[in-house]
């Protein structure tokens, strides 16, 4: 993993408007691949700047075909998508790209297909893959990418990733970059939805605004999930809380709720226990629902959503895009708001901000794995394979397994005898680690002060 360096130095100019958050800056045509216009160009002037635009979307699943179909008709001539999933029964009723003899199908091939054979001058390309597994070149090729991803997890992924994009090797400046993707980031749930364009280094980014998002899913009683489980859900939550751990015995790490691997060991387990509990109803579909904390989606909102998006590629293509208002938040629960929504960028944001090293207080008795846990659970932070060095040596690495077996044994031991040398030290003492992260592609400088 190539670690982040740090973000490039504020401008003096730059004010911030409360402590600890920054303003945006204003969009600039320096570190864009197509050049942006001054106003809002003619209808004709429009389709020429999106036919020649090359736009990813991220997620072929409800909101990413809205994403798709309403890009092809503003005229976006070529776009890319990509997904790791295949298409099931309970898709169809909201993922308009897809019919009944698409059911098993790669969601990105079959999206891909159906935009060529309803819009014939459209280039449109599938990529049947993980984001994940795709290069920083693959990113760099696109000058917006609009995601339409369903995990906090993958979107920070690919927020950091256009950071690695937008941030030139060596200590040169951001600015001196050739260009860097603009990322547009939709989200649905339920009847509620958002859509935001991500300048880097000039408007908030993912991870300025993760503590906004949700920590934790759906809670199951341990008595019911353990002695009488009544539901399919018990069942899938069984095998990933309980059996998993001991079955494994931490050989293979945490459960990965994305790696297709584990969701089939968990649903192969959550099969036998329903059998034998006499419970219909798990599948596949739902043990991703379970382990990914995953909400229903609503066609409308993703519709609207999907075309808010669009419609924010075709703003940034002609310059209309306002720096100040690049957050839409719809809620249509309690009748129907809209609201265009500011936020700052924050100081300590560990891809985007300038003062992003985090200090951490803890015991000096308190083992390692209360730190691992905090860093996975911190507000700022939310690892989920964090890493720890100390001094050019690793204190502990979750990947790859090889290190991970060497490193484990620190997990009990006291911070004081890792760090110190003496568990039973009294003094405080003050250490800076570095903290990465290999799922997240997160590296920032950690302060730790013992007690």
């Amino acid at each position: 993993m190539v670690a982040l360096e740090s973000a490039p130095p504020r401008s003096s100019s730059m004010e911030t408007r409360r402590e600890g958050w920054l303003p945006p800056k204003s969009f600039s045509s320096s570190a864009m691949a197509f050049e942006p216009k001054c106003d809002a160009a003619s209808a004709s002037e429009t389709e020429r700047v999106a036919r020649s635009m090359r736009v990813l979307v991220a997620g072929a699943g409800a909101l990413g075909c809205e994403i798709l179909r309403t890009l092809a008709l503003y005229g976006v001539k070529e776009i890319a998508v990509i997904d790791m999933d295949v298409i099931e029964e309970s898709n169809l009723n909201r993922q308009s790209l897809f019919s009944t003899e698409n059911i098993g199908q790669s969601k990105a091939l079959t999206a891909a297909a159906a935009l060529r054979e309803r819009f014939r001058d459209c280039d449109v390309v599938g990529y049947h893959a993980a984001i994940q597994d795709m290069p920083l070149d693959f990113f760099r090729s696109f000058q917006v990418i609009v995601s339409g991803l369903d995990s906090v997890e993958a979107r920070r992924w690919l927020n950091s990733c256009i950071f690695h994009i937008a941030r030139p090797v060596g200590l040169e400046s951001a600015r001196n970059a050739s260009y860097a993707p603009v990322l547009i980031d939709g989200g649905t749930e339920g009847l509620a939805g958002q859509a935001r364009t991500i300048r880097p280094y000039e408007t908030a980014c993912i991870e300025c605004t993760v503590d906004l998002y949700a920590n934790e899913g759906t809670q199951y009683p341990l008595c019911t999930v353990v002695g009488t489980p009544r539901e399919p859900e018990h069942c899938i939550e069984y095998a990933a809380s309980a059996l998993w751990p001991s079955q494994h015995n931490g050989s293979l790490g945490p459960l990965d709720p994305y790696n297709a691997e584990h969701i089939e060991w968990v649903y192969g387990r959550a099969r036998q226990r329903a059998e034998q509990f006499g419970i219909d109803g798990v599948t596949v579909s739902l043990v991703k629902h379970v382990l990914q904390h995953s909400v229903p989606a609503v066609a409308t909102t993703n519709a609207f959503i999907g075309a808010a998006c669009a419609l924010e590629v075709v703003k940034l293509a002609n310059g209309i895009s306002h720096p100040d208002a690049t957050w839409l938040a719809f809620n249509g629960t309690s009748g129907i708001c809209i609201q265009s929504l500011h936020i700052d960028r924050r100081r300590s944001c560990p891809i985007c901000g300038p003062e992003s090293r985090i200090t951490i207080h803890m015991s000096g008795k308190a083992p390692l794995r209360e730190l691992v846990e905090l860093l996975r659970t911190h507000p700022e932070l939310r690892c989920r394979n964090p890493s720890l060095v100390w001094a050019y040596r690793p204190i502990y690495m979750s990947a790859p397994r090889p290190l991970e077996e060497v490193t484990r044994q620190n997990l009990d031991k006291p911070l004081n005898q890792i760090l110190i040398g003496n568990q039973n030290a009294e003094n405080s003492a003050e250490f800076i680690l570095t903290l990465t992260d290999s799922g997240l592609r997160l590296s920032r400088e950690m302060h730790l002060i013992l007690h």
